[in-house]
């Protein structure tokens, strides 16, 4: 699967590859493994299409709007945590994780709690990058927000809010949907 002519034989389109990518990543990172590492073919991929086609779905696209706090966009987890939970452990853990968090790391949680094979994480861990994934492409294709300019790459550890304000050429509607994934995310992970 990590062999970079794979990815160039198959031609999905940027939102499949995309939609492929965010799965595989928050998988492998429930099993252990660190998904950005072996799915780098994909997002080189992902990259050039992009760049191509003057198209948006690129590591700075998922960075912004996607992986929010990190794989499994634990950001809204950490959220989850500080406003429902009452274990004084946990709520200690999300404060000493949300410095991190803004650079879209998030081991600390990822070992601290654990997410890593723990099976009650599965569904939220896997759905909220994706549904952000959905989120994000239908506000940016219908033009609530300005897409992310595919020349400008970032990487996923620029500083959330920052990422996607400088992504899409200052357009503060771009902070905005980060905060309604977040928000979006927070009550997945709620439940």
């Amino acid at each position: 699967l990590a062999q970079a002519g794979w990815f160039q034989e198959v031609s999905l389109s940027a939102y499949a590859s995309a939609l492929l990518y965010t799965f595989l990543n928050s998988l492998l990172w429930l099993l252990g493994i660190h998904g950005a590492n072996l799915l780098q073919p994909l997002m080189t991929h992902l990259n050039e299409m992009s760049f191509a086609t003057g198209g948006f779905v690129n590591e700075t696209f998922l960075g912004a709007f996607v992986f929010i706090g990190g794989s499994g966009a634990t950001f809204s987890l950490i959220l989850a945590i500080l406003l429902f939970s009452k274990k004084k452990a946990l709520r200690l853990l999300s404060y000493a994780s949300i410095p991190i968090a803004f650079l879209n790391i998030n081991e600390l949680l990822l070992f601290g709690l654990p997410i890593i094979l723990n099976p009650r994480t599965l569904i939220p861990f896997l759905s909220v990058p994706l549904i952000n994934l959905l989120t994000s492409y239908m506000a940016i294709s219908f033009a609530w927000v300005a897409a992310p300019t595919p020349d400008i790459q970032m990487p996923l550890i620029t500083l959330t809010g920052l990422n996607a304000y400088l992504a899409t050429n200052h357009d503060l509607h771009a902070v905005l949907l980060q905060v309604v994934n977040i928000a979006i995310g927070v009550g997945i992970y709620s439940l």
